[in-house]
């Protein structure tokens, strides 16, 4: 049944795809909007859900057809929602993030 899991579907895939993530995601932790409120469990837990989601998506190998742009923060669907990109509120690092998604695809 492992293959109808995304890091081994996309072994076998050859249509292009392009994966945008958060390393982390804002509904793992109630800490997650001050690190400085976590215990060292849910940190420990914060750091192995990284590892792990960038161990699966590095399973799929390198390939001309497939890209990625993971980030540090700690959205959940932020591709999906334009305000992620565009509001006032946006991080200031979202004209370098638009620019390089914009030439990745």
């Amino acid at each position: 049944m492992q293959c109808f899991f995304p890091q081994y579907a996309v072994q076998t895939m050859q249509t292009p795809i392009f994966f945008m993530k958060a390393v982390y995601d804002s509904r793992q932790k109630s800490c997650k909007l001050d690190l400085k409120k976590c215990t060292p469990r849910q940190l420990k837990i914060i750091q192995d859900f990284r590892a792990q989601m960038l161990s699966a998506l590095s399973g799929g190998g390198r390939s001309s057809s497939r890209g990625m742009f993971i980030d540090s923060s700690y959205a959940h669907c932020q591709a999906g929602k334009q305000v992620t990109w565009s509001s006032d509120g946006s991080p200031a690092v979202r004209a370098i993030v638009n620019s390089i998604l914009s030439e990745s695809f």
